[in-house]
C-alpha cells in the first residue's frame, strides 16, 4: 500500500476533482461525435454540448475548479513570503502573478488579445490564438528573471516548480499553438479540435496540482503551514 506524504494527501483530492472533469468532458465530445456517426456540424456541436461539463468553456465546472487551484496557489505564496526573508520581494510577486492567473482563468482576458493583435496584424497558423505571442514573451520573461531565485531553493523544490511551469506552459501555449492552427483551417468545431482543448486543460490542471503538491510540501517544510493535528504534533 503507498503511504502518501502530508502534501500527497491534501492534494490528492484537487488532483481528483480535475481528473474526473477532464474525462467527463471528454467522455461528453466522444458521445457527441460518435452518435452523429463520426460526423458532427457546428449546429449539432452547439446544440448537444453542455458548457458546464466542457473544459474550453469558461463557464464550467472545470474553470470553476482550475481558478480555484491557481488562487489557492496564491494564497500559499504569500503564506510562503511571510516566513521568507531572504527571498519575500520574489514568492510575494510570483503570489501576485497567480491572482492574476486566477482571474483570468475565470474570464479569459487573455482572449480578447487576439481581437486586438489581429486588427492590427493578420496572423494565422500557429498564432491564429494571436494572445500566445505577448504569453510566450510572459513566460520567458518571468523565466529568465526567476532564474537564481530557483537556483537558491532546494534541488527537489526548485525541480518540482520547474516541471509544474513546463507542464502548464506546455498546455497553456503549446497546445494551443496547435490548437490554433486546426481551427485556422476547419474551426474550433471539430472533434480533433476538442480534444485538442481537453488536452490543453488537462496539461494546465496537472502544472497546477503539481506547483501545489510542491508548495505545500515547501510549506510544511518552511513551518508556514501544518497539516498535522494538534494531539499528534504535541504527542
Amino acid at each position: 500500500m503507498v503511504k502518501l506524504s502530508q502534501a500527497g494527501l491534501f492534494t490528492l483530492p484537487f488532483a481528483t476533482v480535475m481528473c474526473l472533469l477532464v474525462l467527463a468532458s471528454v467522455g461528453q465530445d466522444l458521445l457527441i461525435y460518435f452518435s452523429h456517426g463520426g460526423q458532427v456540424s457546428r449546429e449539432q456541436w452547439v446544440k448537444k454540448t453542455k458548457w458546464l461539463l466542457e473544459t474550453n468553456s469558461e463557464l464550467s465546472f472545470y474553470s470553476w475548479a482550475s481558478a480555484a487551484i491557481i488562487f489557492l496557489n496564491a494564497a500559499l505564496l504569500f503564506m510562503i513570503a511571510l516566513v521568507s526573508r531572504r527571498r519575500f520581494w520574489g514568492w510575494l510577486i510570483l503570489s501576485a502573478i497567480f491572482v492574476l492567473l486566477s482571474a483570468d482563468e475565470a474570464m479569459s482576458f487573455h482572449e480578447r488579445l487576439v481581437n486586438v493583435i489581429q486588427s492590427r496584424w493578420a496572423l494565422g497558423g500557429v498564432f491564429h490564438f494571436a494572445w500566445v505571442i505577448p504569453g510566450m514573451i510572459f513566460c520567458a520573461v518571468v523565466g529568465l528573471s526567476y532564474i537564481s531565485f530557483l537556483l537558491a531553493l532546494p534541488r527537489r523544490t526548485a525541480l518540482l516548480m520547474l516541471l509544474s511551469g513546463v507542464i502548464f506552459v506546455a498546455g497553456a501555449i503549446g497546445i494551443e499553438m496547435i490548437g490554433g492552427s486546426f481551427a485556422a483551417e476547419t474551426g474550433t468545431f471539430t472533434m480533433t479540435y476538442q480534444m485538442l482543448t481537453n488536452l490543453e486543460e488537462a496539461l494546465e490542471g496537472l502544472g497546477m496540482v503539481l506547483f501545489l503538491y510542491t508548495l505545500v510540501e515547501h510549506a510544511v517544510a518552511l513551518g508556514a503551514l501544518s497539516l498535522r493535528p494538534k494531539g499528534d504534533a504535541e504527542g
